[in-house]
């Protein structure tokens, strides 16, 4: 058996580079937030996200997420307005 090795930080890097790239990609799509004003509350709990998808490759993803009975914010993923280059300039040092 082959045995590989991986230096310790490798992975932790890895990760927060993605979580960066993401949250680059979070802050640069629409952020609106619903009021509801319907005898029907939104749906509160520990996690309560829905999501709206079409099912077509490369169409936006919408999710909802209930902030309180009658505040919902809802963030569209457009992968034609996701522009990663931004993030080409962060580096991770320990």
């Amino acid at each position: 058996g082959s045995k590989f090795s991986t230096p310790p930080d490798y992975i932790k890097a890895v990760v927060t580079r993605q979580l960066l790239e993401h949250a680059c990609m979070m802050y640069n799509q629409d952020w609106i937030i619903l009021k509801n004003d319907t005898d029907h509350p939104f749906i509160t709990s520990d996690n309560p996200v829905a999501i709206m998808y079409s099912g077509n490759a490369g169409d936006p993803i919408t999710r909802f997420l209930p902030i309180t009975p009658r505040l919902c914010l809802s963030v569209t993923y457009d992968i034609s307005r996701i522009n990663l280059q931004n993030t080409k300039n962060i580096y991770l040092t320990s």
